[in-house]
């Protein structure tokens, strides 16, 4: 929807869907949750060339808490988004595309979450599988829900 890079006005629409819990109908409280967007590359936008580029980078989580979801925002021909903790040498979740350019992403969901530690070091890598003969704009985002310890 933000993206349209042309003279000409475009329409654009979102669909929502919003599901309410009355605090009477709670069997447990809230637990609050925060969020954040990391990129592989700052500014966010970027261009790919033909054939497979890859992207990384790597950050370090300064407190403890649990991760309960992970969505992307990649642009046509992002192929995946990976988070890896470096800290234990294991991916936590890569959310891979799965039809056309167009297609939506996977998504990570969980209650639970994925326990980290303070001072753990993450990695982000996204790749593009660019098919065309030009160079292509990117973008590789990762958001990311999580609560506090």
């Amino acid at each position: 929807m933000f993206n349209n890079r042309g003279d000409d006005p475009i329409r654009v629409a979102m669909k929502v869907v919003l599901t309410v819990i009355r605090a009477k109908d709670l069997t447990k409280p809230l637990k609050p949750l925060y969020g954040s967007l990391r990129s592989v590359q700052a500014p966010h936008l970027f261009f790919v060339p033909p054939g497979k580029d890859e992207r990384a980078v790597t950050f370090t989580l300064p407190f403890e808490g649990s991760i309960h979801f992970l969505g992307t925002h990649l642009h046509p021909y992002g192929a995946s988004v990976e988070l890896f903790s470096v800290s234990r040498n294991q991916t936590v979740w890569k959310g891979v595309r799965t039809g056309g350019p167009e297609s939506p992403m996977e998504v990570y969901s969980s209650a639970g979450g994925y326990t980290f530690s303070a001072g753990e070091t993450m990695r982000i890598k996204s790749v593009y599988d660019n098919p065309t003969k030009e160079k292509v704009d990117a973008m590789a985002g990762l958001f990311m829900l999580y609560s506090r310890k």
